[in-house]
Formats: C-alpha cells, sequence, structure tokens
C-alpha cells in the first residue's frame, strides 16, 4: 500500500516572494485532490501531519506562506485595527494572478490531474477564500475557517454581487466566543458571519456552517484540519 502521507514527499519552492510548501505524494497511480492553504508561518507541516493521524483520505497539500498578510488577503483597502497597527492595503486581486501561476507551478509536478481543488483559509485567509467566489473559479471546494467576516464592507459585498463559482460545497466556522471581544468591528464577526451563510444559502450555494468552542485563537490548526476533513469527506 501507497504511503500518501510519507514525510518524504514535500518539495519547498518559491514564486514571487512566496514560500510553497506541498506535502503529498505526487506520483500516485490515481488522482488525488489539491488543496491549497494560505498562512504565516509554518503551520503546513503540523496540519499535514494532524491529517495524517486522524486517517483522512489521501490528498496533497500545497502550503502558500503569505509574506504581506494583510495585503495580500485583504479585498480592498481598510485602516490598521489599532493605533500601532498595519493597515490592509487592498491586494486580493493583484495577488490572485500570482496563486494561479503558484497553482500551475504546483500542478506541473503531478503526475495526474487534480480530482479537484480546494482551497481553505484562516482568519484573513478566510475572507479570502470567501471573496475568490466572486473573481474566480479555479477553486471547486472552499472552507473559510474563523474568517475575517468583520471585514469593512465585506458583507455588503456578499449581497450585492453575484458569485462566479459554484463550487460544490463550501464550509464556514466560527468560535463561540469570537464575537466576545471589546472591540466594535471584531464583534461584528458572529452576526456578519451569521448573515453571509443565510446570503450564500439563498444564493443556491452548498454551504455548511460549524460552531467551535474558543475565541480566535482557540487551537486553529485543529480547526482547519476539520475542514479539510470536511472538504475530503463531501459526497461521500
Amino acid at each position: 500500500m501507497e504511503d500518501y502521507f510519507a514525510n518524504k514527499w514535500c518539495i519547498n519552492f518559491a514564486l514571487e516572494g512566496h514560500e510553497v510548501r506541498v506535502y503529498g505524494n505526487l506520483n500516485a497511480k490515481t488522482p488525488l485532490p489539491v488543496v491549497y492553504m494560505h498562512t504565516i508561518a509554518d503551520e503546513g507541516r503540523a496540519i499535514w501531519e494532524s491529517c495524517r493521524e486522524k486517517g483522512l483520505p489521501p490528498f496533497v497539500l500545497a502550503e502558500i506562506a503569505v509574506p504581506d498578510w494583510h495585503g495580500d488577503m485583504s479585498p480592498w483597502a481598510g485602516p490598521s485595527l489599532t493605533k500601532r497597527g498595519e493597515p490592509f492595503a487592498g491586494g486580493a486581486d493583484a495577488y490572485l494572478p500570482i496563486l494561479e501561476r503558484i497553482m500551475a507551478k504546483v500542478e506541473r509536478m503531478l503526475d495526474f490531474k487534480p480530482l479537484w481543488r480546494g482551497l481553505v483559509g484562516y482568519s484573513m485567509a478566510g475572507l479570502f477564500a470567501l471573496y475568490t467566489l466572486y473573481r474566480t473559479d479555479v477553486f471547486d471546494r472552499i472552507a473559510s475557517v474563523s474568517g475575517s467576516l468583520w471585514y469593512w464592507g465585506f458583507v455588503d459585498y456578499v449581497s450585492e454581487h453575484t458569485a462566479v463559482n459554484r463550487p460544490q460545497c463550501i464550509y464556514m466556522s466560527l468560535g463561540d466566543k469570537e464575537g466576545q471581544v471589546k472591540d466594535d468591528v471584531l464583534n461584528t464577526v458572529e452576526p456578519y458571519t451569521g448573515r453571509i451563510y443565510v446570503r450564500l444559502s439563498t444564493r443556491g450555494q452548498r454551504v455548511a456552517f460549524e460552531r467551535n468552542k474558543g475565541n480566535h485563537f482557540h487551537e486553529p490548526e485543529a480547526r482547519v484540519v476539520k475542514a479539510v476533513a470536511f472538504l475530503l469527506a463531501f459526497g461521500e
């Protein structure tokens, strides 16, 4: 039996300032799903190993380390959340062509055509994952994990625009204490997430919502693994 999760199957490369780590059997004899994930640090290996420990079905994980988190993952410009914090540059549209070039390079390494493509994101990357619904149709399954759906104007954007992508499934999750912070902007995450979930559902998207325990920083890797598991199991 092939070991689809063996650590020897890890390839690193850089493209246009983004470090990419690819985990999985690139030479599998049958097509596998390819799941793309944006991270700040090297969370990919821990997530990959957790998927292995939980016995998830075989897949390829492509982790993309984002050097400009507030820029690449934000759909439009926004102010800093704190006096000394970094503003949001609104660079998602400029980043999307880079992402597609990264995907093309990853998939040239494969001996198979992806069974399907997934996109999983946490926090700002979860916001970005849902934003792609309106900008590209390259992803077949999408997960927004504790997504930053408080983001200025995003709930209205979802209400006013029609998605160009109707993926096989969308997974959304939120911690039960994420809306209990001393910040008027961040406190909107719970009602806005609910409104976006309802809006997507009524627009015919196949959306699942899961509530997790804890605040925004509680067990993020475990939440991502749950999202990956959902995408892999969808339709079975």
